[in-house]
């Protein structure tokens, strides 16, 4: 619009906006028709609907037992037993019967409904043992252990967004249970978890409390997760149902069970120090104090997905840290098979690379030792 930049008068932006504008010949739906050819469009709302019959929110049903025991006046004992049973899970559903649509610019698009389903299951139990005694008025040890289990055939949820959708009723002439959505312990489920701490109170200096903190923390699962394209067996008249059959070029197949690997158990120790000092200003009362935080005092290391920057105290375990990606079919040095009536053979249809299970990030590692020291006003 302007060739020479450096000429006098120049075509200001929305003169020229307004001469492509004019340039365009538009049809009887108000499209362009001498533009060029689009290279993508979307117009939403067109191939997600809500149910009509609406939404009921994910819940769950808890059943929680605890006993309490004091053994003389300076110790107690406690067990508690919790069983959870998840029910209206979120879900996705394109087949057959749900229809296509046609957007404003012409393209179809398969329909999918969005509902509840208890089709899927996500279970958890777990039994807690904690224990605390009381050295004195300052002084105190104590440590609790968990011995759990998450299972089933769906995460449900992920740290980042809390219930997320399941598509596993997305297509489902294309998959199976047994391979698509296997059960099987889930990626939360962390067996063993137990902590021991002791707050010390230092003799002759009241305002000052050290405290120690011992983590022990057993792995999660995970699987060898890949693809498989299970449009070749599926027969024409489905295939031409969809506008997308099966929904793009593959499926979720698990090669092995979802538990198959674990992340390493996590073993770390953690020290801090408080110290308070009370001043009063009147009849106000102002308290300052200073924390110290040592994280991981021996500098232990596991790849156990569980590291944190150093604003966090780490612990949140994510398998993304580490690498669980696969070599799946891909027709040639990998040939496809039918996963309805075959069993995939490893390293013939399928491998594990040579960084599966190794780390994707620092994060994948236990933090390092960190310290880390705030102080501030309490009033």
């Amino acid at each position: 619009m302007n060739p020479d930049v450096q000429a006098a008068n120049l075509t200001d932006t929305a003169a020229a906006l307004q001469i492509i504008f004019n340039q365009c010949r538009r049809d009887s739906n108000g499209m362009c028709t001498n533009m060029g050819p689009i290279v993508g469009s979307s117009v939403p709302g067109v191939g997600i609907r809500i149910n009509p019959n609406g939404l009921d929110s994910p819940n769950v049903l808890e059943y929680a037992l605890g006993v309490s025991r004091q053994l003389g006046s300076r110790a107690a004992i406690r067990a508690d037993y919790v069983y959870r049973n998840y029910k209206d899970f979120y879900s996705q559903r394109t087949d057959t019967t749900t229809g296509r649509a046609t957007d404003a610019l012409g393209t179809p698009t398969d329909i999918t409904i969005v509902e509840n389903t208890n089709d899927l299951k996500r279970r958890y139990q777990g039994l807690t043992l904690s224990t605390t005694y009381r050295v004195s008025g300052r002084t105190d040890v104590g440590a609790n252990y968990t011995l759990s289990r998450l299972w089933g055939n769906f995460d449900g949820e992920n740290v980042t967004s809390g219930p997320v959708p399941a598509t596993v009723f997305n297509y489902p002439e294309y998959k199976q249970a047994s391979w698509n959505y296997p059960e099987g312990d889930l990626s939360a489920d962390q067996r063993h978890r137990a902590r021991i701490y002791v707050n010390y109170g230092v003799p002759k200096i009241s305002a000052l409390t050290v405290s120690i903190l011992e983590n022990m923390s057993s792995g999660v699962p995970y699987g060898a997760l890949g693809t498989v394209n299970a449009i070749p067996f599926v027969p024409a008249s489905v295939n031409n149902a969809y506008v997308t059959p099966q929904g793009g070029t593959s499926v979720n197949y698990y090669y092995t069970a979802r538990d198959a690997f674990h992340t390493d158990s996590e073993f770390r120790t953690d020290l801090s120090a408080t110290l308070n000092h009370s001043l009063n200003a009147g009849s106000h009362k102002l308290d300052l104090f200073i924390q110290m935080h040592l994280l991981n005092v021996f500098d232990q290391f596991q790849l156990c997905g569980c590291g944190d920057s150093v604003f966090n105290n780490g612990g949140q375990i994510l398998t993304s840290r580490i690498s669980t990606g696969i070599n799946s079919p891909n027709g040639t040095t990998r040939p496809n098979f039918n996963p309805f009536t075959q069993t995939p053979v490893q390293d013939v249809n399928w491998s594990l690379p040579a960084a599966f299970g190794t780390a994707q990030a620092r994060t994948a590692f236990t933090s390092p030792r960190t310290f880390r020291m705030t102080f501030g006003v309490r009033f």
